[in-house]
């Protein structure tokens, strides 16, 4: 069962969207007046009232698409979605082949030149590299499309949220709806930043 409401926390409605600028606001406003450091801060104020690292925590996971939907589904469901070690059946194909682009990354990266190693050494690894990057850049651009798409359907699906939201309760369907999306969201962006680190580390 989760401890927090985070939503609450930081004034904001219980939604798979969050209005972005509405969430720095609160959060400006909020961590200036629960700062440890701040200037006439009483030690017998509201205990109630969420403190620094809370509030920092309350940011970071709403501000955070795949992190805020995991709480908003705890939220309603009682508790956290299932792991996402099972990649979902229609990204099959997907995980094929950023498994096989990965592996390639990983091999060439092997064979990345030292430091001290010779100008040659270097244009030669850059050019066999080329290729393998233009590869990654495509895919790279594939899934930014795919979590477009993801974005849309998520803001379609909070417009039904809001028609139906009665004091926080949202039907089980809505709920079921979420949750696939999620798991998409989390396989993606997963996906983006191990290729994206691979890439850097191809840099020479």
């Amino acid at each position: 069962m989760i401890q927090f409401n985070y939503y609450k926390i930081l004034g904001l409605p219980v939604q798979p969207c969050i209005d972005e600028s509405a969430l720095k606001a609160n959060y400006l406003k909020l961590s200036a007046s629960v700062h440890p450091d701040r200037e006439g801060r009483r030690l017998d104020e509201d205990p109630e009232q969420p403190d620094a690292t809370l509030v920092n925590e309350a940011q970071r996971i709403l501000s955070h698409t795949p992190s805020r939907l995991k709480h908003l589904l705890t939220l309603q469901t009682g508790s956290a979605p299932g792991n996402l070690r099972q990649v979902p059946d229609e990204l099959g194909d997907f995980f094929m082949e950023i498994g096989a682009l990965l592996h390639k990354l990983d091999t060439i990266i092997k064979d990345k030149p030292g430091e001290d190693a010779s100008e040659l050494s270097r244009i030669l690894f850059l050019k066999k590299s080329m290729s393998i990057r233009q590869l990654v850049e495509s895919m790279l651009k594939k899934i930014n499309q795919q979590i477009d798409r993801l974005q849309l359907q998520l803001e379609t699906l909070n417009e039904e949220w809001k028609l139906i939201e009665t004091d926080h309760t949202i039907s089980p369907e809505l709920s079921q709806n979420l949750t696939p999306l999620y798991h998409e969201w989390t396989f993606f962006e997963r996906w983006r930043g191990q290729l994206s680190e691979r890439l850097l580390e191809m840099t020479v």
